[in-house]
């Protein structure tokens, strides 16, 4: 075994190690309890069916969440060791394809990069689908690119389930569906094959579109699927809307992308990545594909973005960390390199050691559109401070008796993460009551306490916010969050 085979497995025990430590020093996001929700709904119901539609989001990674979630006896655990499995493939599928492209130098560079570069290493650890679509532009750009190379059916069919995948992980993935045929005319033009080898390729592409399409068919067949497709639209501009030329947004956009790239990716790789399109600018149609799969998602998601947040944006440190990594082996003079290595070093380390140890801490270190993305993890109801406390609390009043649980039906903190946590949980009856009608929202609960008869009937609340059915509460805990005034209350009810 070579030198550099004891490197990469360094690197994936490292990978590992990085990921595993202090897995739950973050609480619980506001989208990890929505997710956790409909992956207990998906798993525990008797029909399986993919809930996750119903809220606009797509089922593959839930059913996995929950599965681990029941194999490990926590699901916040199950579902973020989830999320690792994914950063791992990507991890493996963005030193491959340095590897084959650059060398075997730059593919470990770039696997360095990428385990220890915070906006990886952070989202790598959430619930969350996004991860899973950084693993599915790594293996596409990967797969396209041995299927120009080795002009092979295998890839070809590998491509389209890796393609069919993504389109049950996030809508996002759709990107890379459509880029195998954008680069085409990129390869027929730069590539020196025959040209009947060529026309060969381009049948090939075909093959993951039919696969693709199985995938899709078999997800849009589903009656929930309605659902999804009247939500999902929130999320981007249609194309008309794109004509209208919102250019107040795009520049929003644009400043936004730019900043978390800088400050998330770390100033070294991304300046690392910009260097090496300078310095082989002449060359650069040899790596069309890595340019077409930074370029093309960065613009839709400048020109169609609605609600963009930082996770949106992880797809693009694929192709800049495997510039970065081909940069870095180009480098001759070791004291600058180890100087550059240093530096990244230091600063991603310092970054991690604040995740693990204090992470309510992490948003004091950036500025502007970085540190405001950032406060959402830690501050106010969106951050899961409180969150997990309340759940145990709730257990622990459970463990000898029968209670009624009853929440806001609304998504997020605390309300998902109680009905997913607790819905199910054998000495729990858990009640998510609508709230816009408050009048409605009391009359209901009246009905409950007087159905209840000794079984005592709890609420837990986000913040203050009781519906105008606070003359039913008498405070039994709260625990509050850090960072601010917010907190998650847990109430027992009476007349």
């Amino acid at each position: 075994m070579t030198a550099k085979n004891y490197l990469l497995i360094l690197l994936i025990f490292l990978y590992f190690v990085s990921r595993l430590l202090f897995l739950t020093s973050v609480p619980v996001f506001n989208d990890e309890s929505t997710y956790l929700r409909v992956a207990a709904h998906q798993i525990k119901e008797p029909d399986h069916s993919p809930y996750s539609l119903k809220v606009g989001k797509e089922p593959l990674l839930p059913y996995l969440f929950g599965a681990a979630g029941e194999f490990s006896g926590n699901y916040l655990i199950g579902g973020r060791i989830i999320s690792i499995i994914f950063g791992f493939f990507t991890f493996l599928g963005i030193t491959l394809f340095t590897k084959e492209l650059f060398g075997k130098k730059a593919g470990l560079f770039s696997g360095f990069l990428y385990i220890l570069a915070p906006f990886t290493i952070f989202f790598d650890r959430l619930a969350l689908l996004d991860s899973g679509v950084s693993t599915i532009s790594a293996w596409s750009l990967f797969l396209t690119y041995l299927l120009f190379k080795e002009k092979k059916w295998i890839f070809s069919a590998l491509l389209g389930f890796v393609l069919g995948i993504g389109i049950w992980i996030k809508a996002t993935s759709m990107f890379f569906v459509f880029l195998p045929l954008m680069a085409y005319p990129f390869y027929y033009f730069f590539d020196k094959s025959k040209k009947e080898e060529k026309n060969y390729v381009f049948l090939m592409l075909l093959l993951p579109l039919g696969i693709t399409s199985i995938f899709y068919l078999l997800l849009r067949s589903h009656p929930f699927y309605s659902d999804y497709s009247q939500i999902i639209g929130q999320y981007t501009y249609r194309i008309s809307e794109v004509f209208s030329f919102p250019i107040v947004s795009w520049i929003q956009n644009s400043i936004s992308i730019s900043e978390w790239l800088f400050f998330y990716l770390t100033p070294i790789v991304l300046i690392l990545s910009l260097l090496f399109i300078y310095q082989y600018r002449n060359e650069i149609h040899k790596y069309y594909l890595i340019i077409l799969w930074f370029v093309l998602p960065l613009v839709y998601e400048i020109l169609a973005g609605k609600m963009l947040t930082s996770r949106h944006v992880l797809l693009l440190t694929i192709p800049l960390i495997a510039l970065s990594g081909a940069y870095l082996s180009k480098i001759s003079n070791k004291v600058i390199l180890y100087l550059i290595l240093g530096i990244f070093s230091v600063i991603s380390l310092f970054y991690i050691f604040i995740l693990y140890l204090n992470p309510q801490k992490l948003p004091d270190f950036y500025i502007h559109k970085a540190k405001s993305d950032m406060m959402q993890y830690f501050y106010g109801f969106s951050s899961g401070y409180g969150v997990s406390e309340s759940i145990e609390y709730l257990k622990n009043l459970s463990k000898d008796r029968n209670i009624i649980v009853i929440v806001r039906n609304d998504f997020g903190n605390p309300e998902d993460a109680v009905i997913g946590h607790l819905y199910y949980n054998t000495n729990t009856q858990v009640i998510p009551l609508p709230s816009v009608d408050q009048d409605g929202f009391k009359e209901n609960i009246e009905t409950i306490l007087t159905n209840a008869g000794e079984t005592p009937v709890y609420f837990v609340s986000r913040g203050n916010y009781f519906a105008g059915a606070d003359k039913y509460f008498k405070e039994e805990k709260i625990f509050k969050k850090p960072n601010d005034e917010e907190f998650v209350g847990v109430y027992k009810l009476g007349i």
